[in-house]
């Protein structure tokens, strides 16, 4: 395990930014660069980068940006397991929240400014999201991440996420802020969903407590042809196994016990659609 310099770093900071990488040289500079365009709101991060067993220049920029970024670097051998890495990395965290960022994502200016004010007033909330830009491989915008919650301002139950929720997975990467003792008390990530992963863990974070939901778009996720919906395109039966996994793991539990029936019929169209949208996109026969 490897620190590098971390100027200003806080003993107790506000967030713990975890980021995965694996040979991410043409992107991570872009994502550490959305990191700092938060200002003095870096001063109350600590970002722990999770390194895979880079072979290009990852390394490089991780110890470039780590000069003026409060980076905490943790390398590994080559898993091929992210989600495995990010509960390495999240077991490392010590800050009262905790967000994911991948290489190939980003922040916009002003994102934890506003979602430090946003949990200001509801601190005990579960977690903290808001939409988010796609964007493409030069970061061109290609439209919006949308996430079908009420914009009142007020906190979300249990229910009125989860019900959304099973649905249709509305919770891109970057968005979230989650409170760091429950995400260790529901266990972090499921290992052995590999595209799964994040839709489990944003189910099992909304059940134990309320949402908070800002409209403002704060993130971009990058849609690129080496990204993990593309992989997962590639291997289709095993990407339905885990959506339905995941669906079946939640809809018994007691929150999903209680949803109309309605409900399930919706989510398992949902699967369908989105491993027909998949299929369509890496030329797979037409059904």
């Amino acid at each position: 395990m490897t620190d590098v310099a971390t100027p200003g770093r806080t003993s107790e900071p506000w967030l713990s930014v975890v980021v995965p990488t694996y040979n991410g040289g043409r992107y991570l500079a872009r994502a550490f660069a959305g990191i700092e365009s938060q200002g003095r709101a870096c001063d109350d991060l600590e970002i722990l980068v999770i390194d895979d067993g880079s072979t290009d220049s990852t390394l490089d920029i991780v110890r470039r940006f780590g000069r003026r970024l409060p980076i905490r670097l943790l390398s590994s051998e080559r898993t091929g397991n992210w989600v495995a890495n990010t509960n390495r990395a999240l077991s490392e965290a010590s800050g009262r929240y905790i967000g994911f960022l991948h290489q190939d994502d980003a922040w916009l200016p002003g994102r934890i400014t506003a979602l430090k004010s946003l949990l200001a007033k509801n601190p005990g909330a579960a977690m903290a999201l808001h939409p988010v830009w796609f964007i493409d491989e030069s970061g061109w915008r290609l439209g919006r991440w949308r996430c079908p919650l009420p914009e009142g301002g007020k906190p979300l139950p249990p229910a009125c996420v989860i019900e959304r929720l099973l649905v249709q997975n509305f919770v891109a990467l970057p968005a979230p802020v989650v409170n760091r003792r429950l995400a260790r008390e529901v266990g972090g990530l499921d290992e052995r969903l590999w595209y799964s992963a994040d839709w489990d863990f944003w189910l099992k974070i909304a059940a134990r407590g309320e949402t908070l939901y800002s409209p403002l778009l704060l993130a971009c996720f990058r849609v690129h042809g080496r990204s993990q919906t593309v992989a997962a395109a590639a291997r289709p039966a095993e990407m339905r196994r885990q959506l339905e996994e995941v669906l079946h793991r939640h809809w018994g539990s007691a929150e999903g016990a209680s949803l109309a029936p309605s409900v399930l019929r919706a989510a398992n169209l949902s699967i369908d659609l989105n491993c027909l949208l998949a299929g369509r996109g890496r030329g797979w026969p037409r059904v």
